[in-house]
């Protein structure tokens, strides 16, 4: 089921690796490459819901959510990319991985989708950390060895939120930037669905940081310091263009609020359709 709140937001802005080698053989030419054994799973993260009152976040109503559409790659153990998908709908993700290997499954925040022709638009949809040098989200699997047998490997990006009676977070939020990612998977899907076959996505970054926080007057986005959750151009702000989220516990935070980061991707389609339109003009 389409999320309401996609649609509704959505009508009220007017928008409907590196290569494997084969090794040298005894003058023979080259040997064949080590037999394929196959690696799948599903990548989920934990979601927290509002309370029935309106007024904060359940924690003790968290679900498994699937990541999807995010990026996944199959690392080896000197970190090189041996492969990369994405998840499906469902979150589930399959490689082909060589035998007898040590590798290690890397889940990006990032959602990719290269166009194939009309009525399928592409996208690039990347979650950012504005205060540590713009890095890139991740979440790592452990460095195992694929054997010689086919191998499921799920992943889970956890809220970081402690068990029952805890008052803050204990651990790494891991799950808010794949939340931040799948709300703006959802509305992707709302547009391609509804909107214009001809559409093409503009690339978009997504900050989200713990640091993220609300303050007047002049602001350091390197900082944390972004006023609040809200799509920004570069010209405007003198940071990069790209949507902000707060993101600081006990202050302001953001990453599960589908309404508010919907809101500011509908802010980037108009930002990005009007710079067509007047490109082509």
């Amino acid at each position: 089921m389409r999320n309401p709140f996609v649609r509704a937001l959505a009508c009220s802005a007017g928008l409907l690796a590196i290569q494997g080698c084969s090794s040298g053989g005894d003058g023979g030419g080259d040997e064949p490459p080590p037999p394929a054994t196959g690696i799948s799973g599903v990548v989920t993260y934990e979601r927290v819901p509002f309370e029935t009152s309106g007024m904060g976040l359940d924690y003790s109503g968290t679900i498994e959510a699937p990541a999807r559409g995010v990026v996944v790659e199959l690392l080896d153990s000197a970190l090189a990319v041996l492969a990369t998908t994405s998840t499906d709908a469902d979150g589930r993700y399959e490689f082909d991985a060589p035998a007898n290997t040590d590798v290690r499954v890397r889940v990006r925040a990032r959602l990719l989708h290269n166009s194939t022709g009309a009525s399928d638009p592409g996208w690039d949809v990347e979650i950012r950390n504005n205060t540590n040098n713009d890095a890139t989200y991740v979440l790592d699997g452990g460095l195992q060895n694929t054997g010689s047998t086919g191998q499921v490997r799920d992943l889970l990006a956890e809220s970081g939120w402690p068990g029952f009676g805890g008052s803050s977070y204990a651990g790494t939020r891991a799950a808010a930037p794949f939340a931040i990612a799948d709300s703006i998977y959802e509305a992707l899907q709302f547009v391609v669905a509804n909107g214009d076959p001809e559409l093409v996505f503009e690339p978009l970054d997504v900050y989200w940081s713990t640091d993220n926080r609300p303050v007047d007057g002049d602001s350091d986005y390197s900082d944390g310091e972004i006023g609040g959750t809200a799509y920004h151009t570069g010209g405007s702000t003198g940071s990069p263009t790209g949507i902000y989220v707060l993101g600081d516990d006990g202050v302001d935070t953001d990453e599960y609020d589908q309404h508010v980061v919907i809101h500011e991707f509908m802010h980037y389609l108009e930002h990005t359709g009007l710079r067509r339109l007047v490109q082509i003009n």
